[in-house]
């Protein structure tokens, strides 16, 4: 069994991990990392939305979906 960090729950949406992104929209914690690379702040349609929080990295359901579907219209 592995460990992970707690999740917290913002607007009442509880956060997803990385590990919990992977296996539900099948980005590998690599490519993740790539996704939120500062290079990718000046386009907004390549960089990944997460929430750092000290060294630990959460994502919101809801914001992928949101993402996902601005990249569809593009």
């Amino acid at each position: 069994m592995s460990w992970e960090y707690p999740a917290i729950v913002i607007d009442g949406e509880t956060t997803m991990t990385k590990e919990q992104v992977k296996a539900e929209f099948g980005f590998s914690l690599q490519t993740q990392a790539e996704m939120r690379m500062e290079k990718n702040r000046l386009n907004p349609h390549k960089r990944i939305p997460f929430i750092k929080q000290g060294k630990r990295i959460y994502y919101l359901r809801s914001e992928i979906i949101k993402w996902l579907k601005s990249l569809e219209n593009k």
